[in-house]
């Protein structure tokens, strides 16, 4: 036996004892959990998180059936649009209001997302346990796609905090698991959930089961239950792109924008996301999850969202690549259960030590990399700002007229994200209402988009009233809308 042999076989009975099956997989990922959530949560306590958390809150908490369902001002404004529904047609996102109304906070959500990975995390182990994988292969997969630093970027999400994006990290998972272990009625469900998050889930239907409707899985054949789900993604597409924005007379501005860019001509934009590719990082998440490529059909399923992503400039560690990772995950563990099951004096036998040598020193040094990234990510936090008192707060949301639109600097979000009008800062001007914080509470930021507009057209606006560091503006241009 050679020296690579005896190497790789004691390495395999470490990876398969019972310290690295039972305590070392749940450590770590405990341990990731810990990590997310403490940055998550205190990003929210110290204001860090300013964005898409409080459009979501505010639809949620000012959900009433059946006339202000998912409603969100802001959107109505910008393009028609009264309800969240109709911004993505994301009918899974109901399934917040009970999460949502259970805790009255915000803070749900953003717990929410930093506690869903646990649910690909379930997955993963329990398809690698299905198909008799040894016991330690689910867990050592779980654990290299969760200490990815796009991943952990995507799932921290920095001053956004929470996306309904982050439903793809359940209900993905859940329908490619009960589809590989033929659970039909199952994968029926998770699969209308999964495309009920966003529209572009559709191409990962589509691009899945038409793969595997032509080629079958290693695993399993199942080519008419594959057809159906490519069927079923393309029926869906078109429904909630072209004929439900026609019905309701409200654009799908998503698809508008697509349209608009396939108007450049097809060469210059595949030049345009050839070079986005390399500039948004999305070759760093095919060049770590290369093991997927013995899993062609998980791999070619990403590429359409890839392709669109690239040519529309958004960054891999966002949270548009929960869905990617997902599928990527996937095929990085089919691949590796069929090294570790194959009859000996194959191909995949001959690849197989070198491969897994490859995997396990690839996480070795993923997990300290991981972690690494947790500090960087925290070390990028704004340093803590003076926090308004609650009864300033209090004060100032008693002034505001709560029948017409206002617009709140940042920092007052946590109390005022329930405002039945609210207006994000980029149309402050159209709200009839501003509240403001001094700018003396703004070391945290340095920089308040609604304060700025107010200083910068004083004429504009009347005072109604002040508590502490808390001003309530009247704007004198601008009366209650009809909502």
């Amino acid at each position: 036996m050679t020296l690579f042999d005896r190497v790789f076989d004691f390495g395999c009975r470490m990876c398969a004892g019972r310290w690295a099956r039972f305590y070392a997989g749940p450590v770590l990922i405990a341990l990731w959990l810990a990590a997310i959530l403490a940055i998550k949560v205190g990003f929210y306590r110290i204001g860090q998180v300013t964005g898409d958390l409080f459009i979501y809150a505010n639809a949620l908490a000012n959900t009433h059936w059946p006339d202000r369902f998912l409603y969100i001002a802001d959107y109505q404004l910008r393009s028609g649009t009264t309800t969240l529904l109709l911004d993505h047609f994301e009918p899974s996102s109901v399934l917040l209001i009970p999460l949502f109304r259970l805790f009255h906070s915000p803070l749900a959500l953003v717990v929410f997302q930093g506690l869903a990975p646990l649910v690909l995390v379930t997955c993963l182990i329990v398809t690698n346990k299905r198909f008799g994988g040894p016991a330690w292969l689910g867990w050592a997969v779980a654990i290299f796609t969760l200490f990815n630093p796009l991943f952990i970027d995507a799932v921290i999400d920095g001053p956004w905090g929470f996306h309904h994006d982050s439903q793809f990290l359940i209900y993905t998972p859940l329908f490619l698991t009960m589809f590989l272990l033929r659970r039909w009625g199952w994968a029926l469900a998770f699969l209308l959930l999964f495309l009920g998050v966003k529209e572009d889930a559709a191409f990962f239907g589509i691009a899945f089961g038409t793969g595997v409707a032509a080629c079958g899985l290693p695993f399993q054949k199942c080519r008419r239950e594959a057809l159906a789900v490519a069927v079923i993604s393309a029926a869906w597409f078109v429904l909630t792109v072209v004929l439900i924005p026609h019905l309701v007379r409200s654009p799908n501005m998503y698809a508008a924008a697509g349209v608009s860019q396939l108007g450049q001509g097809i060469i210059p934009l595949a030049i345009e996301a050839s070079r986005n590719f390399f500039t948004y990082g999305w070759h760093k998440l095919l060049l770590y999850f290369f093991y997927a490529a013995g899993s062609p059909l998980f791999l070619v399923s990403v590429l359409p969202d890839i392709g669109m992503y690239s040519v529309m400039t958004r960054a891999s560690n966002l949270y548009f690549n929960f869905t990617i990772i997902t599928f990527l995950a996937f095929g990085v563990l089919l691949t590796l259960l069929r090294l570790a099951t194959t009859p000996e004096g194959t191909v995949l036998a001959r690849l197989r030590k070198p491969l897994i040598v490859a995997f396990a020193v690839q996480l070795t040094v993923g997990v300290p990399v991981g972690l690494l990234e947790f500090g960087h990510v925290w070390g990028k936090r704004a340093p803590d700002s003076r926090p308004v008192a609650a009864a300033d707060q209090e004060a100032a949301w008693r002034m505001v007229d709560l029948s017409c639109s206002a617009a709140v600097s940042s920092s007052l979000l946590d109390r005022f994200y329930r405002l039945p009008f609210y207006l994000q800062w980029w149309h402050v001007g159209e709200a009839q209402e501003v509240v403001v914080v001094d700018r003396a509470l703004l070391t945290a930021r340095g920089h308040d988009p609604v304060l700025e507009f107010v200083e910068a057209h004083p004429g504009r606006f009347e005072l109604i009233g002040r508590s502490g560091p808390v001003t309530v503006w009247r704007n004198r241009d601008r009366g209650c809308f009809p909502w």
